[in-house]
């Protein structure tokens, strides 16, 4: 006698409530080389506003302010991002303690031409470069990492654990603040909203539409520019969308930043 069968369908992990995803990546959405490329624009917008345009466009009158300050608002998109790329870098890193020598290097190659964008002046610590956000950020990870091991070895209590991590992240937000990491227009400390997104996307990394929500009520209240792009953020695809034994198109994406910075304060001379 024939048996019959039923088809029973397979629900994959995440599929109901979207809390978290699934083992199959996704296909469509955009890569890390996209979200790459998406932070370079945003990031020309800022240096942008304080180099081409009032050169080209002047200071005196309202319509040339505007547009200057609506590129640095537009600008601001890019924190989420950047923030999300430098967790996905300390995560998925061979080794920890390169990348945290590149980003230290980079912050200083960064520090002249982002001086020269920013105020005019050679070497000005008024504001420091954002590539030095992303080193204040990996220390802070370094910190939490060796945490975590010496949780185990020494037995740390749950309450001395919590202690300790709060702590370390006031520190890193502390050395935004006493450094002046990110600050704009002389008023905003963008390196320590830098740092609430890398905290954001760290610790929710496996709650998507919690994490997604959490980084857009920070965005919201940052200029609306950076919970925008929190979206962009959501759809995705997990791919690096390059080859990563690629070491050319690996650096030169550390190296564009420099460059924009460079190619706009030359043009602000023309």
């Amino acid at each position: 006698m024939a048996v019959e069968k039923h088809y029973v369908p397979q629900i994959r992990s995440g599929a109901i409530n979207g809390e978290k995803r699934g083992k199959t990546p996704r296909v469509k959405g955009l890569s890390t080389k996209s979200l790459k490329i998406f932070v370079l624009i945003l990031a020309f917008f800022s240096v942008a506003a304080t180099t081409i345009f009032p050169h080209w466009l002047g200071t005196e009158s309202m319509a040339a302010l505007t547009i200057s300050v609506l590129s640095e608002i537009i600008s601001w998109g890019a924190l989420p991002l950047a923030a999300w790329l430098i967790v996905q870098g300390f995560e998925k890193t061979r080794s920890r303690f390169r990348y945290t020598v590149l980003l230290a290097g980079l912050s200083l190659v960064t520090q002249i031409p982002y001086s020269l964008a920013t105020t005019g002046h050679v070497l000005d610590f008024s504001s420091v470069n954002f590539a030095c956000a992303g080193f204040i950020t990996v220390c802070v990870l370094n910190v939490l990492a060796r945490l975590d091991s010496a949780r185990a070895v020494y037995k740390l209590t749950t309450a001395w654990y919590a202690v300790l991590t709060v702590l370390t992240w006031v520190i890193g937000a502390v050395w935004m603040l006493m450094m002046r990491v990110g600050v704009r227009q002389k008023i905003a400390p963008l390196g320590v909203v830098f740092l609430g997104f890398a905290a954001i996307f760290y610790y929710l990394k496996n709650k998507e539409n919690t994490m997604m929500l959490s980084a857009a009520v920070l965005g919201a209240l940052c200029m609306i520019a950076p919970g925008i792009t929190v979206v962009a953020l959501h759809f995705r695809n997990d791919e690096l969308g390059y080859d990563k034994n690629n070491s050319v198109v690996k650096y030169m994406f550390y190296l564009a930043y420099p460059l924009i910075l460079i190619v706009c304060v030359a043009l602000a001379f023309v």
